[in-house]
């Protein structure tokens, strides 16, 4: 059932927004990953 995975994820997704726990650590992933890529670079 991949509806109710993403049923589940939806749920997870609104509770973090209300909680505002998740976000910013998604942020600061995201934020890891594009310093990773720019010091790659040699920037």
């Amino acid at each position: 059932m991949p509806t109710r995975g993403s049923h589940a994820s939806l749920l997870e997704y609104t509770h973090s927004m209300k909680t505002g726990a998740a976000i910013p650590s998604r942020l600061s992933t995201i934020q890891e990953k594009y310093v990773s890529v720019q010091s790659s670079q040699g920037r």
